[in-house]
């Protein structure tokens, strides 16, 4: 069933004001995590991949690459897929190689 909750850094003065949270990926989504009792998942490895806990068809693919459209490849497929945009993201980028940060 869908969960909808709320974080002090969700607004709509930048956005939507809908977003998603993932715990095991970011301060405020995993403090937002803790406060509402979500799971802390992380299915990422330290080089940006899908690890085996996102699932065998998304192991070893890249988030920020061809991970990312497996992903809408695949809610496509399920009939889930409600609009797909594409939208430059806000990332924090590491200063010196000026590539996004995973975390």
């Amino acid at each position: 069933s869908p969960v909808v909750i709320g974080g002090d850094y969700i607004t709509t003065e930048s956005g939507t004001g809908l977003v998603h949270t993932a715990p095991g990926h970011g301060q405020e989504d995993y403090q937002t995590g803790l406060k509402y009792g979500l799971e802390i998942l992380a299915p990422v490895d330290d080089a940006g991949r899908f690890t085996e806990e996102a699932g065998a068809r998304f192991e070893g693919k890249s988030v920020l690459g061809d991970g990312n459209q497996e992903v809408i490849t695949a809610l496509n497929e399920t009939g889930t897929l409600l609009k797909e945009e594409g939208y430059v993201h806000k990332y924090p980028y590491d200063w010196r190689t000026k590539k996004p940060t995973i975390f």
